[in-house]
């Protein structure tokens, strides 16, 4: 199995897990809408597997790039019709998270505000499990910045 034969698994398995209105479809349920078995699905997800031309045909059918999936470049999503609304549906989700979480983050005060004398351990763990939690969003919020702006590009 070659390296290339795994990449395309691994993007095959990230289409997957947005499948399904932004969530993750089974193996089931992806195979099922695209008129394969779960096992077929199994062997191209890992590698073992060439994805047939039906499959990617499938995908762009539903509105998934299959440059994409092949290479790894340019958007998830085909520029037809159903790709042009998954588009602008994750577009939608995508902001809707990253303003959940900058509404998180800001509720968490500025280290250099936080009094550390007269607080008992419980309470000074769960202050730095606050900043540990805001610091992963912030990158988070990051590469996903950074990741719209490639594939805008």
């Amino acid at each position: 199995m070659s390296d290339s034969q795994k990449n395309i698994g691994k993007r095959l398995q990230e289409i997957r897990s947005i499948y399904n209105n932004g969530y993750k479809a089974s193996l089931e349920q992806f195979a099922d809408e695209l008129g394969e078995t779960k096992y077929n699905i199994a062997n191209y997800e890992s590698g073992k597997a060439n994805v047939p031309s039906r499959l990617f045909l499938a995908l762009y059918d539903k509105g998934y790039n299959p440059t994409y999936i092949i290479t790894g470049e340019g958007s998830r999503f085909a520029g037809n019709q159903p790709g042009l609304v998954l588009k602008e549906k994750n577009e939608i989700d995508n902001t809707d998270e990253m303003i959940k979480q900058e509404k998180a983050i800001g509720t968490v005060e500025l280290l250099t505000d936080y009094e550390l004398s007269g607080k008992t351990l419980e309470e000074l763990q769960l202050q730095a499990s606050r900043y540990i939690a805001a610091a992963g969003d912030i990158m988070k919020i990051l590469e996903e910045k950074r990741n719209r702006k490639t594939a805008d590009e």
